[in-house]
């Protein structure tokens, strides 16, 4: 038998989650058979399913932003994000997330160029 140290629980206990997207859409199909196509038709729709590596993560706080669009950060609980109908140019979609007791994690990002 083996005991872990309450000091490391502690630690595990305060830090931050780990993101990761579980799924972009773009246009309804997934990102890699949509990039294959050469032009994009439809509405510019994009989604992202976000999501992290915690075992309870029904209090994590969800932190996002589409650089070229949004003016602040987007904070809640929602993990389902939606962008249509956005207009030709340069975007950087941006997501962090938290426990009430950790800091902010590491960003994680996904580049949008939406030709005219």
């Amino acid at each position: 038998m083996s005991f872990i140290p309450l000091k490391h629980l502690i630690n595990n206990l305060s830090s931050a989650p780990i993101p990761y997207f579980r799924s972009i859409l773009i246009n309804e199909l997934p990102a890699s058979q949509a990039i294959k196509q050469s032009t994009l038709k439809g509405k510019n729709k994009f989604q992202f399913n976000l999501g992290n590596i915690r075992f309870n993560s029904s209090k994590v706080q969800y932190a996002y932003i589409l650089e070229g669009l949004d003016k602040t950060w987007n904070t809640g609980s929602e993990h389902n994000i939606n962008y249509q109908n956005l207009r030709p140019g340069n975007y950087t979609f941006k997501f962090k997330v938290k426990l009430p007791s950790s800091d902010w994690s590491n960003e994680l990002s996904y580049s949008i160029q939406i030709r005219p």
